[in-house]
C-alpha cells in the first residue's frame, strides 16, 4: 500500500510494525495499535486509517484528513465533506388487483310464438278450412314477405299485380285475375323461393297435386306426389 505522509519506519526483527508519526500501525492485522487522535465522529472506528480509503487520502499527523489530488502542482485538499446519507430504498407498491369482468348475462330467448300458415292463401282464394302448416312467426313473416315480393311480378294487361296491398285487396287479386293464375303463380313460388319452407310446399302441393312439377327441382324428390327435401 503507497502512502505519501511522512513517517518515521521503524523495524523490529521480532514484531514487524509501523511507528506513523503519532501512532504504531501493524501491517499483520491490517489496522492501528493505538487509537487515532483525531476526534471526526463520524461513526468511523478510531483504529483506522482515513476512513478506510488509503488510496485517496492522507493524514500526516493523525489530526487532518486529506484528499490526494491528481493536480499540477501537487495539492492536499481538506477532506470537509461528511459521508452522504444512504438513500431510502423507497417499498414497491403492490400491483393493484385486477378487477374481474362480470359476467355477460345471456340473451333472453326472443318471444317466437309458433303459428299457422295458409299455403295456398285465402287473398288467391285458398280454401279458409285447409290443413294448416306451423312455423315460426318470424318464418311465418318471412315466407309472405317473400311471397308477396314475388307475387308482384304477375300482372295482367291493365297493369294489375298479384301482390296484396291496401291499395290491391284480395278481392281485388281474384277479380283481375281466374284461379288457374293464380295457383300458376303459387306454384312457380313454392318451386322457387318458396321451397326454403318445405313444410308449407308440401301441404300446398297436397291440396293441389295436379301442379306437382313434371321435372323435380333440384333437392326434392316425388313420393306419393309429395315433394320432399333429400
Amino acid at each position: 500500500m503507497k502512502r505519501t505522509f511522512h513517517f518515521l519506519l521503524v523495524i523490529c526483527a521480532l514484531m514487524v510494525t509501523a511507528h506513523v508519526a503519532h501512532a504504531f500501525y501493524d501491517p499483520t492485522v491490517g489496522r492501528f495499535l493505538s487509537m487515532d487522535p483525531i476526534d471526526n465522529n463520524k461513526g468511523e472506528s478510531p483504529y483506522t486509517y482515513v476512513g478506510g480509503d488509503p488510496v485517496n487520502k492522507i493524514d500526516p499527523d493523525g489530526r487532518q484528513e486529506f484528499f490526494i489530488m491528481a493536480e499540477e502542482p501537487f495539492v492536499l485538499r481538506p477532506v470537509l465533506e461528511t459521508a452522504r446519507p444512504i438513500e431510502t430504498v423507497r417499498p414497491v407498491e403492490a400491483p393493484q388487483p385486477v378487477e374481474t369482468p362480470k359476467p355477460v348475462d345471456a340473451p333472453k330467448p326472443v318471444d317466437d310464438p309458433i303459428q299457422a300458415h295458409h299455403s295456398d292463401p285465402k287473398f288467391m282464394g285458398g280454401d279458409p278450412d285447409q290443413p294448416l302448416t306451423d312455423m315460426s312467426r318470424s318464418s311465418h313473416q318471412d315466407l309472405h314477405n317473400t311471397m308477396n315480393k314475388f307475387l308482384e311480378q304477375y300482372t295482367d294487361e291493365a297493369g294489375n299485380n298479384m301482390r296484396p296491398t291496401s291499395n290491391n285487396s284480395g278481392q281485388d287479386i281474384k277479380t283481375n285475375f281466374p284461379r288457374a293464375e293464380r295457383l300458376d303463380a303459387l306454384k312457380d313460388f313454392y318451386n322457387g323461393p318458396g321451397a326454403q319452407w318445405p313444410n308449407a310446399a308440401q301441404d300446398f302441393f297436397t291440396q293441389h297435386p295436379e301442379l306437382l312439377p313434371t321435372v323435380v327441382p333440384p333437392g326434392y324428390y316425388i313420393l306419393k306426389k309429395k315433394p320432399c327435401l333429400n
